[in-house]
């Protein structure tokens, strides 16, 4: 029976010292597929409004690696990301007929697969049978943004 973990939310991709922990990387890599659909509305002249959900499945991986007991011990994992979805609306004043300022807001989650870790002991010994388990994490999401277009029909 494998032993489990909680994952440690800060996240390092280097041991402190600022050396490699056998191969880790420090980014991700991987591959993402997506997918959304959405509308907007004008009213009043110059108000849009609209609405949007997409969805995205994805296998992006990158090491993972903390420190946790004692001094030069280190847990090293594959992370990967699966799947993510969002839905959310906004509304927007036209500027101009090209040029649309906005605030949207929305909920998203998102998805990783469990992962098998090792533990680098002092002196180079790894120890392996720790594994964080799969998360889901979601939460909301604001943003004000711009969008400049050359056509202003939507939903056509």
């Amino acid at each position: 029976m494998a032993a489990t973990a909680s994952p440690v939310p800060t996240v390092t991709r280097a041991s402190p010292n600022g050396t490699n922990v056998l191969g880790a990387t420090s980014g991700s890599d991987g591959w993402l597929a997506t997918a959304g659909v959405g509308c907007d509305y004008q009213f009043s002249g110059r108000w849009v409004v609209g609405a949007f959900v997409d969805g995205t499945y994805s296998d992006i991986k990158g090491d993972h690696a903390w420190r946790v007991f004692t001094p030069g011990e280190t847990f090293v994992g594959e992370n990967k990301m699966d799947w993510s979805w969002a839905v959310g609306g906004r509304i927007g004043y036209l500027v101009s007929p090209s040029f649309l300022t906005y605030f949207n807001a929305g909920y998203t989650q998102a998805h990783t697969d469990a992962y098998n870790i090792r533990s680098i002991l002092p002196g180079g010994a790894a120890v392996s049978g720790l594994q964080v388990p799969g998360q889901t994490f979601d939460g909301f999401f604001t943003a004000v943004s711009n969008i400049s277009s050359t056509s202003s029909r939507a939903c056509s």
